[in-house]
């Protein structure tokens, strides 16, 4: 069993300098108080066209691996150099026009072909929903399957576009992630799932979902998911998450008067996620599954499940995945073990990027424990380096 807590693999990738700058910017992020401040302000400096590097600089130091796919191939090397792989994600959001749409798509081609020219280094491309579609349109959609003429114009436009991406992604044999949305739209990308699994998942998972497991109705959704893929002759993808918006599908169903489509205590979506992993190794002859959780326990679970079922830990059809800039605990452990192991490793010019690097700083500040352990394993690392050079 993998060692999460050898911190001198952890961070060997980082050099003594690289471990203090990072341990600040945690620090810094422990403070609730500087999120709120500093998110208005920073929104106003986007508007305003303010330069941000001096507000963001350490933060997309850590967390963005690059402007573009060039300028964050050195970090993709880095992390091989340790046997980790990189999954870029071209990390743009809150764009809402056709034009906007197909400027996202293009650069989510770009990566397809980049991780076909790299697949020593890049196993999966990915794709946010709401990046290259209409948010309005995703959960009319998810209501309704009938949609007003206008409406269908700009789902065909939609579907095009789609289709434009697991096409190329089929051409050039690259599995491609699609990342999950709220609940209310949730349920137009995955039937749009089904379809495009069935025109392109017969050789190979090109199409791969990704399930929220704080869902309280994913389980019985992966059972629909296997199903199909048995029934069609097909290979199923998907990536396993815990979710991100917890309190926001809350609040929505509390508006609507609808019962949340989320668990509520973190034991029942903890359960959920690991029954999950056990329900996919039981059908791994036609799955290819991602693991992608800051989690130890679950990520420990799901080495036993391969360690019972005499699975290698560096087979292609299981994989573990963490954000750049997180958990380097858990990555780097797994990957000195010859696990898969790929990094999530956002990309893009700094006001692009910015929408995402608040809702990550959000997260990460609403995540219980998760900033408090990344600072405590980065000081554990730099109180072991500073003994071992004062024994020498």
């Amino acid at each position: 069993m993998p060692d999460f807590f050898n911190t001198e693999i952890a961070f060997a990738h980082l050099s003594t300098r690289e471990l203090q700058k990072t341990l600040r910017v945690f620090r810094l992020m422990q403070h609730a108080w500087i999120l709120k401040v500093g998110k208005p302000m920073l929104q106003i400096a986007n508007v305003l066209h303010f330069p941000l590097q001096p507000f963001l600089g350490k933060i997309y130091q850590i967390f963005v691996a690059g402007k573009s796919l060039a300028n964050a191939e050195p970090a993709m090397q880095q992390l091989r150099n340790s046997d980790i792989f990189s999954i870029p994600d071209y990390s743009a959001e809150g764009k809402n026009s056709d034009a906007a749409f197909d400027a996202v798509a293009d650069e989510i081609k770009k990566s397809i072909v980049f991780a076909a020219e790299h697949r020593n280094m890049i196993p999966f491309a990915v794709f946010k929903p709401s990046g290259i579609s209409p948010a309005d349109l995703l959960e009319k959609k998810s209501k309704n399957p009938e949609l007003n003429p206008e409406d269908k114009k700009r789902w065909e436009s939609l579907m095009k576009r789609w289709d434009s991406i697991f096409k190329l992604a089929a051409e050039q044999k690259v599995s491609v992630m699609v990342d999950a949305e709220e609940s209310w739209d949730q349920q137009a990308v995955d039937d749009m799932i089904f379809i495009f699994m069935l025109q392109y998942n017969a050789h190979m998972p090109v199409v791969m979902n990704t399930l929220q497991m704080y869902r309280n109705d994913r389980l019985d959704f992966l059972d629909k998911t296997i199903a199909y893929a048995t029934q069609n002759n097909l290979f199923a993808g998907i990536k396993f998450v815990r979710g991100a918006y917890h309190e926001k599908e809350n609040l929505y169903a509390s508006k609507n008067n609808r019962t949340s489509k989320v668990y509520q205590t973190k034991p029942e979506t903890d359960a959920a996620f690991n029954l999950a992993l056990k329900k996919s190794i039981e059908n791994i002859h036609l799955m290819t599954i991602v693991c992608a959780t800051h989690n130890e326990e679950s990520t420990q679970y799901l080495t036993q499940l391969m360690q019972e079922k005499e699975i290698e830990s560096n087979d292609r059809r299981i994989w573990f995945s963490q954000l750049l800039g997180m958990s380097n605990h858990i990555s780097f452990n797994l990957a000195a073990q010859k696990y898969n192991v790929a990094k999530y490793l956002p990309y893009a010019p700094i006001a692009t990027v910015m929408p995402y690097l608040l809702r990550r700083a959000e997260e990460n500040s609403s995540m219980r424990g998760q900033t408090l352990r990344e600072y405590g394993l980065l000081k554990t690392e730099l109180e072991r380096r500073i003994r071992k050079q004062n024994q020498n």
